[in-house]
């Protein structure tokens, strides 16, 4: 029986790279899941998980992996998550606007503030960027 042909990317030179975007507390679970999916599709994700120590800023890192992957598949809860020193939005959000492709998941119900929100005493400022995010 012959082997499955494994994905390859749009320009067919090496495996279809899916880089997966989220706030990691509140989605550690979901992004597990995703990670498994996307491996037993024959493709290679890239997240947060597989960071090394860099010389090169974490914002940095995250965009230049996201703008060597095919597709951003990101998962949107209830956190807006870490905004970078000096950065007006989240990381999150960043890694959104370098993709060249995305496919978007928004959750509608937390669990639990304490784990699902971000933080007091940001909590609701970030609450109003989650809101205009998701609008995007």
């Amino acid at each position: 029986m012959p082997s499955p042909k494994q994905p390859t990317s749009p320009d067919a030179r090496h495996p279809y790279k899916v880089f997966i975007s989220s706030t990691y507390i509140d989605n550690e679970d979901r992004r597990k899941i995703v990670q498994d999916a996307i491996t037993m599709a024959g493709m290679v994700w890239h997240g947060m998980e597989i960071f090394a120590a860099s010389t090169r800023p974490t914002v940095e890192e995250c965009v230049r992996y996201v703008k060597e992957a095919d597709v951003l598949v990101g998962i949107i809860a209830w956190r807006y998550g870490w905004e970078p020193e000096g950065q007006e939005i989240s990381i999150t959000e960043m890694e959104y606007d370098a993709a060249k492709e995305r496919l978007m998941f928004q959750l509608d119900q937390p669990m639990g503030p304490d784990k699902d929100c971000d933080p007091l005493p940001d909590r609701w400022k970030k609450q109003d960027k989650l809101e205009k995010f998701k609008r995007r």
